[in-house]
């Protein structure tokens, strides 16, 4: 697989942006329905939530999450490759990303 030009760093922005405040309203709206709050600055489930969001989404969806998928952009390791399990491990929790 050939890699086309990397996105700029504008539209990687702009996808995160969109990608957390969508995320960011549905997991408020379901803590807001478990525990009374729209926001909680506690750990709470909600964060395990995101977590598996971050991490098993971009492996399911071929490198896309919602906001880059509104953007057109997806997440593929250098060699062009599809994220696997252990790729998307490491960018989430070290940022790394291992070729």
């Amino acid at each position: 697989m050939v890699l086309e030009r990397p996105a700029g760093f504008g539209v990687r922005f702009f996808a995160n942006l969109v990608d957390s405040i969508i995320v960011g309203i549905i997991l408020g709206f379901i803590t807001l329905l478990v525990y009374g709050e729209f926001y909680m600055q506690d750990t709470n489930f909600t964060d395990l939530i995101s977590f598996l969001y971050l991490l098993l989404t971009p492996v399911f969806w071929r490198g896309y999450v919602i906001g880059k998928r509104i953007f057109g952009i997806r997440i593929v390791k250098t060699s062009g490759e599809n994220v696997t399990f252990v790729t998307m491990l490491l960018r989430v929790i070290v940022g790394v990303s291992p070729m």
